[in-house]
């Protein structure tokens, strides 16, 4: 076992040697003080395991590693990730380590250090981990990307886990980190961290997509070099020094794709991308040389103009800047290519942390931008009693590939999302004055507020903050920026509305002699199917809910077994008394009941999970559940697993679009004649050529093999644009 245990050491010293020896701008002064900060780490965890059995050194050491090699952060950042456990899980104290190494690593460690909160029945103690992160972060920005590498090496090594927490972790990961990752321009965190959250929660779609890429990767290399050597030797005829990369498109884009846009894996055209890297130069030098390089590849390779997008001109929102062009190989597959400098390169691969010098921090333009973002998120979740608002602040508007560019009356270029209106360009050309904007002119033509902009459009405003804003404008908008403004505008009033419901709960429920607690409006909320409590008193308040005496009535019958004199007891959960076991739905003899929810409505066969509510139910979700994510990371102590035991035919509603000509009628009916149908609806528009058609199937099914079934032999008809299962 001695000998055993020398090994291991000698292992971890070696990696640790290797790390220190490949930053290179280490002084002798700074490694002196990264060694001080391993030695106390190593001693501070000696002796203690990770789930995975492997000394707990292991992971700050990973964590270092990945902020070296992802980021190529400075020694203090290095000091931070070794230390960054010590001070929760050891006896060494935070102010031991703040007198040892210092303010600035102390500050951050204080970031990093994990909510002592107790268990909580009623949310996830990472939801409020994830608040105080963002609160702590606007105090120094590395705090947020050291938490990301610790993220990244947690959920490499989340199998190891017991099944709940796997969902849990994945959960949180794809509602705060993911995003934020996005935000930052860290595309190989987010590409990394979205595989691993596919690879978790959707195992089968995972290994079936790795599959299909490693059934022709040998071919597809060979192709793709081909390929670049054609490339390379023009370019080097015409004297263009330049390095080549390529790679795959990520396993979660790919899935993402095939879910989202009803596409085959062979229907992929934009699989493999190949970037060409030129010399970094003065602004107008990168510019010439991405150009005469795009001359270079569409000479050779027919492009789709279509594809082409011109990221140098006017950089994107995040500092992204690139050329892209899609061209037919001489295989005749598609190949994405994407043209930068080392520069370029740099920020697409580093993002915010391609601002940041080694030891300096330096104002941008881009960091700016960052931190306003940040600052944002860190000022609602100060703000408000929930997390909700910053985590919805910075997913809005991730899911938008595409960014136009718009030009103000100065002829400045504004970069927006793809679907931003006139309103979201006033307030990002005037601030909170621009949410008085009620309309303007395009390109010389009067339009409203809600006109959506086109790339390229030549925009005036005209604003009159006389009049009084309806909150209509919230719907009329898509960008993070117009969207924190007009909330902050109409915050005032919600507030109020929230009081005032939190007050008509409170009177309600003292007719019933109970007094309100947090554990009671969390239940009631759950009851009332509300995301929030927050959300639950602000639709009382402003008589969305009414009906308050019946309502109440109606719980206090629905939740009669978790009373107790007259208050809400859950104590197996509140004592962690709990034992894990799978909920079977139709099972006789389960003592607890089991509900499908209302949300996903999952089918008998399905792959489901389940949530303890307070009054002892559990909620079936199916792991379809566009609400998934959320609620597991909301709900993380009171996720279960949960199976099918028996249970009756349901009904699904399957919905359908298409051009499928005279006889889609008939055709349909003999597509799906073999299956019990409750209904069908067909809606019709007359087209230009043919019928445009969409409709709703109501089927009965008692397996989702059944349901899939159908869903396969309709898209294979004629015609068929896309069969979904729920509407967007």
């Amino acid at each position: 076992m001695k000998a055993t245990k020398e090994r291991i050491e000698k292992k971890i010293l070696a990696r640790y040697n290797n790390l220190c020896e490949q930053i290179t701008s280490l002084s002798k002064e700074e490694r002196a003080k990264v060694d001080r900060a391993f030695e106390v780490a190593y001693k501070a965890h000696d002796g203690v395991l990770r789930k995975s059995g492997e000394p707990y050194i292991v992971h700050p050491l990973r964590v270092a590693e990945i902020l070296h090699q992802k980021l190529k952060m400075g020694y203090v950042s290095i000091i931070c990730a070794l230390l960054h456990d010590v001070a929760e899980d050891t006896a060494i104290t935070l102010k031991e380590l703040t007198e040892e190494f210092g303010e600035e690593v102390g500050t951050i460690l204080e970031g990093l250090t994990k909510l002592s909160a107790p268990f909580s029945w009623e949310k996830s103690q990472q939801y409020e981990n994830f608040q105080s992160l963002l609160r702590s972060n606007a105090k120094d920005s590395r705090i947020m990307l050291i938490k990301l590498a610790d993220r990244l090496d947690n959920m490499r090594t989340v199998a190891h886990f017991p099944v709940t927490k796997q969902w849990r972790m994945a959960s949180e990961t794809k509602e705060f980190y993911i995003p934020i990752a996005h935000r930052l321009g860290l595309n190989s965190f987010r590409r990394e961290l979205s595989d691993l959250w596919l690879k978790t929660v959707f195992k089968e779609e995972y290994d079936a997509i790795a599959a299909k890429l490693k059934r022709n990767a040998k071919t597809r290399e060979a192709d793709i070099r081909s390929f670049i050597a054609l490339i390379k030797k023009t370019m080097k005829q015409r004297k263009l020094p330049c390095r080549f990369e390529f790679r795959v498109k990520s396993i979660s884009s790919i899935y993402e794709k095939i879910k989202h846009k009803q596409v085959n894996f062979d229907d992929i055209y934009d699989l493999i991308a190949v970037r060409i890297i030129l010399p970094s130069g003065t602004p107008e030098e990168e510019k010439i040389r991405c150009w005469q390089t795009y001359g270079v590849v569409t000479n050779l390779f027919t492009p789709n103009n279509a594809r082409k997008k011109d990221w140098i001109s006017t950089p994107r929102a995040n500092g992204y800047e690139s050329l892209h062009i899609t061209v037919v190989s001489r295989q005749n597959a598609w190949v994405e290519v994407q043209i930068r400098t080392e520069r370029m390169h740099e920020i697409a691969s580093f993002g915010v942390a391609a601002h940041w010098k080694y030891k300096e921090w330096e104002v941008s333009p881009i960091l700016e931008k960052y931190d306003q973002w940040l600052q944002e998120a860190a000022h609602l979740a100060i703000k408000e009693e929930s997390v909700h608002p910053a985590i919805e602040y910075l997913k809005r508007g991730l899911d938008r590939d595409d960014e136009i560019i718009v030009f103000n009356g100065k002829g400045q270029p504004i970069s927006l999302s793809m679907g931003a209106t006139l309103l979201d360009f006033a307030i990002a050309e005037l601030g909170e004055e621009g949410a008085y904007c009620y309309g303007g002119l395009a390109n010389g033509k009067v339009v409203e507020y809600d006109y959506v902009l086109n790339s390229g459009d030549k925009l005036v405003v005209e604003v009159d903050n006389s009049q009084p804003l309806s909150k209509d404008v919230l719907k009329k908008v898509v960008t993070s920026k117009a969207i924190s403004v007009l909330q902050e505008q109409f915050q005032e009033e919600r507030k109020e509305y929230i009081d005032k419901g939190k007050l008509t709960l409170k009177k309600a429920l003292a007719l019933q002699k109970i007094m309100l607690t947090n554990k009671i409006a969390v239940a009631f909320q759950e009851f009332l199917e509300e995301k929030s409590v927050e959300e639950l008193y602000a639709k009382i308040g402003a008589s969305i809910i009414t009906n308050m005496d019946i309502l109440v009535k109606q719980f206090l019958e629905a939740t009669q077994e978790a009373w107790k004199d007259n208050k809400l007891v859950v104590s197996a959960f509140e004592k962690k008394k709990h034992k894990q076991k799978t909920f079977w739905l139709g099972k006789a003899d389960e003592s607890t009941k089991c509900e499908r929810a209302a949300c996903c409505s999952p089918i008998p066969g399905e792959d489901i999970f389940g949530i303890m509510m307070i009054n002892g139910l559990v909620k079936i979700h199916a792991v379809r559940c566009a609400k998934r994510d959320a609620l597991m990371a909301r709900y993380g102590p009171r996720l279960v697993t949960a199976g099918w035991y028996s249970f009756p035919p349901v009904e699904v509603t399957l919905y359908f679009q298409g051009r499928l000509g005279k006889d889609f009628r008939k055709n349909l009916l003999n597509a799906i004649s073999a299956f019990e149908i409750s209904s069908l609806v067909i809606n019709v528009a007359q087209g230009a050529d043919e019928e445009e058609v969409s409709g709703t199937i109501y089927l009965r099914v008692d397996h989702v093999n059944k349901f899939r079934e159908v869903e396969k032999i309709m898209k294979k008809l004629k015609g068929m644009k896309g069969v979904y299962r729920e509407l967007d």
